[in-house]
């Protein structure tokens, strides 16, 4: 009615994915990576697509750009303008994902995540693989998705593999997304991929540290925020 439909710009996204095994509370893509939708009927073709990695953190600033506001130092992330505009389908270079069960619903103590990803691979970080990765999933009602695949896998090879990767997880898990986007096949081991492992763990490193994230250090410094038992 304000003759503003052209000139106004809708996104609609999600959270993270459903909560499913290896989906939410988890660093893996089916909980990380979520769809982005944008109209804009006045600067976006209808219809376009992009494959550019964008982070929630980039939204803000891309916001700020479109409307001729410079971005704060102060402020993450970074201006995807070019990208909506359809100019390039490249912006991040890397995005980032964390997790921690501290505070969650029945969650362990404190099983940090953080991750890395590239256009083509991820590398996992799981900071206290020591400890079983717990949460309100993992304590199932005995009818639930989870306590099925408990039960399966009393008699299933599989199911047995999944709910034992779910449940105690390696210090560094690395994935070739382009040939395993489920991320089946851990990769941390395999010599042909030393090199990527380590510049991946370099830019995490780097990135933890821009933001001031000592891993499991940090996190038991943060007073957990009441949860149901």
């Amino acid at each position: 009615s304000a003759g503003k439909e052209s000139d106004t710009i809708f996104i609609y996204t999600s959270e993270q994915g459903a909560q499913f095994p290896f989906g939410k509370w988890t660093c893996y893509e089916v909980g990380l990576h979520v769809g982005l939708v944008i109209r804009w009927p006045e600067g976006i073709k209808a219809g376009s697509t992009s494959s550019a990695m964008v982070q929630y953190v980039d939204i803000l600033p891309t916001l700020l750009d479109l409307c001729g506001i410079n971005k704060p130092k102060e402020l993450d992330g970074n201006s995807f303008v070019e990208v909506v505009q359809g100019k390039t389908d490249d912006h991040n270079q890397y995005v980032f994902g964390v997790h921690t069960t501290r505070g969650i619903i029945l969650g362990t103590e404190s099983y940090p995540v953080r991750s890395v990803r590239s256009e083509r691979y991820k590398l996992i970080k799981n900071l206290n693989h020591e400890l079983e990765f717990q949460n309100v999933l993992t304590a199932g009602d005995g009818s639930s998705y989870w306590s099925s695949w408990v039960r399966d896998a009393a008699h299933d090879a599989n199911a047995a593999k999944l709910v034992g990767r779910y449940l105690k997880r390696p210090a560094i898990e690395f994935y070739d997304l382009d040939r395993d986007p489920f991320e089946l096949n851990n990769l941390a081991e395999n010599h042909i991929y030393r090199r990527e492992i380590r510049k991946m763990e370099g830019v995490l490193k780097s990135w933890m540290k821009q933001q001031g994230d000592l891993g499991h250090e940090t996190e038991m410094t943060v007073k957990p925020h009441r949860t149901m038992q």
